[in-house]
This record gives structure tokens, sequence and C-alpha cells, in this order.
């Protein structure tokens, strides 16, 4: 009974990033109020959408099922203090690896490909919906 209630949210996030890939995709080429939408605008829906369930945007660095996302680009790949990494990342992250753009696209397109055994679950086929999602990743940065 305890892992159903480990797979279930795994589930409802592959579920969501299915509906977010198809939706992201329809708004990126239109919005219904025909606004014209940035890629961090359409980035942020994604991640509320397929990302939210498991990691945090904030500043406070709250890590949940996933390590939280706060400053990740730029960030060292495996990094964020108390968050208990699959040993795939904790290797990327010995080799000094970098959550660069590039390396995130990658990531998003094919979690396990990239880190055979990392906990992620997600993938985004769709490369308007990567570049939107790392778009708004992007500004997830300090306000001064």
């Amino acid at each position: 009974m305890k892992t159903a209630w480990l797979i279930v949210p795994i589930v409802m996030a592959a579920l969501a990033a299915t509906t977010a890939q198809t939706q992201t995709t329809t708004m990126i080429a239109e919005t219904p109020s025909g606004a014209v939408q940035s890629e961090a605008q359409v980035g942020a829906g994604v991640f509320y959408q397929a990302c939210g369930l498991c990691h945090d945007d904030s500043e406070h660095m709250l890590n949940d099922n996933g390590p939280a996302l706060f400053g990740v680009v730029g960030r060292r790949v495996g990094s964020v203090e108390g968050y208990d990494y699959s040993p795939a990342l904790r290797k990327a992250n010995r080799k000094g690896h970098v959550w660069t753009e590039a390396r995130l696209d990658t990531f998003l397109a094919g979690p396990q490909h990239m880190y055979t055994g990392t906990n992620m679950p997600m993938m985004f086929n769709d490369p308007k919906v990567r570049h939107a999602l790392i778009a708004y990743l992007k500004t997830l940065t300090p306000k001064l």
C-alpha cells in the first residue's frame, strides 16, 4: 500500500505533463484572448501544470519529491542542500556538471537517457515546450 502512495504523484505528474505539452504547443501558436505571451510566461504555465507537483520554484528552496528549482540555471547538478539525489545525479555533481540551458534541454527531453537511474520521471518531447520551460527557469533568480 505504501508503494501506491509513491506512485500516485508520479502518475499524476506524467498526466499533467502530457496535458501541459499539448496545451503549451497551442498556447505558443495562439492564445485564446489574442494576447501575446512571453516564452517565460508560457513556461510558467508548463511548470505549474507539470512540474509544480514535485518541485518548488520559490526562493524558500523547499525540497519535495524533487529538488527545489529556484536558481537552477547555472547551478551545479545535484547540489541543492538537503535533497537526497539519485546516484546518477550525485555522480554528475562529482564530475562538475552544471545546469546550462543546453544541459537542461537534453535532460528534459529524456532524463533517463542523460542520467540513467535518475528519479526524474518526466520528459518533454516538444522542443517548444522545453524551451518555454527553460525560459521560465531562467527567471527564477533573486530580485535586486
